[in-house]
């Protein structure tokens, strides 16, 4: 029995995902924009970045706390600047941005306390 030929057919499907797979990277706060970190108990911090090469080349130039009690910021305290160091730490890989559930944001969230 002889077979009748069938020439190949490709299909492309889209495989776009529903969300971004990656947070904003630290070369964001080029541009003059701000992160954010809930950080523990009341109000969160505000980091302001240094310009730098790319993702891996901007650094923290300051660590502001917004105090829920002035609706305002402040300076942070050492303890509130080592808790954001031990998120970049917990974060690694691109300068703590590498995929989404990064603890930084570049805006505030409005479940934070």
């Amino acid at each position: 029995m002889k077979r009748k030929y069938v020439e190949p057919q490709t299909k492309f499907v889209a495989t776009r995902a529903s969300g971004a797979l990656a947070d904003v990277c630290w070369a964001y706060g080029k541009n003059g924009k701000e992160f954010f970190y809930n950080t523990s108990g009341p109000g969160y911090v505000k980091i302001n970045m240094q310009a730098g090469n790319g993702c891996d080349g901007s650094t923290i130039a300051s660590i502001q706390w917004y105090d829920p009690s002035i609706s305002g910021y402040t300076d942070a305290t050492a303890a509130q600047i080592a808790e954001v160091q031990a998120g970049v730490d917990m974060a690694t890989g691109n300068s703590a941005e590498p995929f989404k559930g990064s603890p930084f944001s570049n805006s505030v969230d409005s479940s934070w306390s």
